[in-house]
């Protein structure tokens, strides 16, 4: 399925989520996943396997201005993973939106 990593992230109150109180732009499907790919678990992903299929959906989803990415429902999942381990609920909730595609 395809995914627009440009999308933002929609809070549970309806609004985009901003990066910051001084940035009011805001936060992406991509830069989220892409923050979630780089800081993964050592513990959790800890053999060379395990980093190296996080490593190859983050090199599908980590470019810059990126537009829409195929994800196949294996890397979804893990990307859920992910997120999960990294983020608060908030946040969790709106990749969960877009990735289910509830948005």
């Amino acid at each position: 399925m395809n995914y627009d990593m440009q999308a933002p992230l929609i809070g549970f109150n309806g609004d985009s989520i901003k990066k910051s109180e001084t940035d009011d732009s805001p936060v992406t499907l991509g830069e989220t996943l892409s923050m979630a790919c780089v800081n993964a678990s050592p513990q959790k992903y800890a053999d060379g396997e395990a980093k190296l299929k996080v490593y190859r959906v983050l090199q599908k989803i980590g470019v810059k201005d990126i537009g829409e990415v195929e994800l196949e429902a294996e890397e979804i999942t893990l990307l859920k993973a992910l997120v999960g381990d990294m983020y608060g609920v908030a946040v969790v909730g709106a990749v969960e939106d877009l990735l289910e595609q509830r948005h």
